[in-house]
């Protein structure tokens, strides 16, 4: 599903207010742009079981959550997993991260097994509480639903934890603007 084609700051647009996950309606709590060197790379929303501003709660709490990007641009697959990698091992102890190591490797590898993640393309990482964590990509399709202990809140430490992808997207993605 490409869902746009060309540039657009019109992130409305993308991310609908509202959202059906596990049969409970999630919010969009926020939403930012990932760029790098003044360059788009992503769009990028966070839905919740209910808004919160704080990340301890919205990485902790047991509801239905996920977070929904769409490309800007075409990215080279193997960059995207390295950097998403990159930001679950800045916000994990070295231990934490060893214990999901290969689970991380087999998804994201799966996930961004494409060459390149097209412009507009579509990716979610959903969180169950009752099945776990799937990954999306429109390229691939759903994944199946990983159980793995601490899986779901080391991606979402990625974006959200002491050491983000980038501090404005967290503040945007937290709802602090």
């Amino acid at each position: 599903m490409i869902l746009f084609k060309g540039k657009t700051n019109d992130l409305e647009t993308l991310f609908p207010p509202t959202l059906k996950l596990d049969g409970q309606i999630c919010v969009r709590n926020g939403m930012s742009i990932r760029s790098k060197f003044m360059i788009g790379i992503y769009d990028i929303a966070l839905y919740l079981g209910e808004m919160t501003e704080d990340a301890e709660t919205a990485i902790t709490a047991r509801y239905a959550k996920q977070l929904r990007m769409v490309s800007r641009r075409n990215i080279k697959g193997s960059l995207l997993e390295n950097a998403f990698k990159d930001g679950i091992r800045a916000n994990s102890s070295e231990e934490e991260y060893q214990k999901i190591a290969s689970v991380i490797d087999d998804v994201f590898g799966e996930l961004f097994k494409t060459n390149t993640i097209k412009e507009g393309a579509m990716f979610t990482i959903e969180f169950s509480p009752e099945h776990g964590v799937r990954l999306n990509y429109d390229e691939v399709g759903d994944l199946p639903y990983i159980k793995e202990e601490g899986f779901d809140q080391a991606i979402l430490r990625a974006w959200l934890g002491d050491n983000p992808i980038s501090l404005e997207m967290k503040k945007d993605l937290l709802g602090q603007h």
